[in-house]
């Protein structure tokens, strides 16, 4: 038996109009993440980026 370590994808997504803002997050299958992302830029024509790698200040 060989046992494997899951690793769960979420695309997320934040905009803000004037002072509203909202978002939303959801969970994607390994196969489907990038083709997802990728239609989320052309649609955008904004570049995804890493929250991993974001330094966030509160």
């Amino acid at each position: 038996m060989a046992l494997t370590k899951s690793k769960k994808h979420f695309v997320g997504l934040t905009w803000a109009n004037g002072d509203v803002k909202g978002g939303f997050v959801m969970q994607c299958d390994k196969n489907e993440y990038r083709g997802i992302l990728t239609a989320l830029e052309e649609i955008t024509g904004k570049k995804a980026v890493d929250s991993d790698a974001m330094t966030v200040k509160n």
